[in-house]
């Protein structure tokens, strides 16, 4: 899937003839990443399962190529449906693995640089932790 556009043949561009569809696949059969129909981002599947400081979180997201970059905190804060918990994710989310983590976001605390803003999507909440904490992070691409 490419920005907002379609994966394989038959797969509907992002945003296009989904039907209200929040969430589209890549690919009908075996998804790998989805277009949020909400933002235009497009998601993995499954977030990393690896934990890393925050420094590491951005060269890692950005070293998957493919435009591939750690998501702005109210990108990552777009996905939290708050009538949900454990994850904090809209019901019926297509995403697998991802657990009520704490997941980093590229935004920096403008009055405190040494901490980034996450997400924990145990109840959907926003922190901001020293960026030398080590946390999940779910990377994306499309948007800003």
């Amino acid at each position: 899937m490419n920005g907002g556009g379609g994966g394989a043949p038959g797969t509907p561009l992002c945003g296009a003839g989904t039907e209200g569809q929040r969430f589209v696949p890549d690919d009908p059969t075996t998804p790998t990443e989805y277009c949020d129909n909400t933002t235009g981002l497009i998601w993995p599947k499954t977030p990393d399962a690896t934990t890393r400081d925050w420094a590491t979180a951005v060269t890692y997201c950005q070293g998957l190529g493919g435009g591939h970059r750690l998501p702005f905190v109210n990108e990552l804060h777009s996905l939290v449906d708050y009538s949900q918990a454990d994850p904090a994710l809209p019901a019926g989310h297509p995403f697998m693995n991802v657990g009520s983590f704490r997941t980093w976001s590229a935004t920096t605390v403008a009055d405190s640089p040494p901490s980034a803003w996450i997400v924990f999507f145990f109840l959907g909440t926003v922190s901001a932790p020293l960026k030398s904490d080590t946390l999940f992070v779910w990377c994306v691409r499309g948007g800003s």
